[in-house]
């Protein structure tokens, strides 16, 4: 009887081990999963950045015309569909000097108007091109006033469509007399 009880109690230890590792792994597997899927954010966060890193920005001579980022900004909407006439047209604004005073900032403000934000991000796609030297700094929604049949003041605001200004910036080298 002694040698069966033992026996018993061999068996009970055994199963409370057994349970207690089949927890753990359990929870071990958790672990793992959660860590398997923070690697692959983090190594698609790192992809990215290292694409950004590998974009380099032309710098141009002199000032970079409006005529050339009208086109850009219309060929952006044309690729996505959109009709170029929400291109309103550019405003400069002044430019900032680097420390050296050799390399400025040209900004040009970039007027968009009635888009809606899934349009405004479809053109934002087709903007950013890696051949593209105006990189975004500010982007300002209003939303869109309509104006009533007989035009004198405005009807309605339309909630899912903006005049959207956009701050552009592009690196110009100083010209030099």
């Amino acid at each position: 009887m002694a040698k069966r009880s033992r026996i018993v109690v061999w068996i009970a230890l055994a199963s409370v081990v057994g349970g207690w590792a089949w927890l753990r792994l359990g929870h071990a597997q958790e672990l793992v999963d959660q860590t398997t899927q923070q690697f692959h954010t983090t190594s698609r966060d790192v992809s990215r950045i290292i694409d950004l890193r590998s974009r380099t920005v032309v710098i141009g001579t002199g000032v970079r015309t409006d005529v050339d980022l009208v086109t850009r900004a219309q060929r952006a909407l044309s690729a996505v569909g959109l009709p170029i006439r929400a291109c309103k047209g550019v405003q400069p604004r002044s430019g900032s000097s680097g420390p050296a005073g050799g390399i400025r900032q040209q900004q040009v403000e970039l007027l968009l108007q009635g888009l809606s934000p899934g349009e405004f991000g479809s053109w934002l796609s087709a903007w950013n091109t890696p051949d593209q030297p105006w990189r975004i700094r500010e982007v300002l929604f209003n939303h869109q006033v309509e104006q009533s049949l007989a035009g004198q003041h405005p009807s309605s605001l339309d909630s899912n469509r903006f005049q959207i200004t956009v701050l552009l910036t592009a690196p110009t080298a100083e010209d030099t007399p």
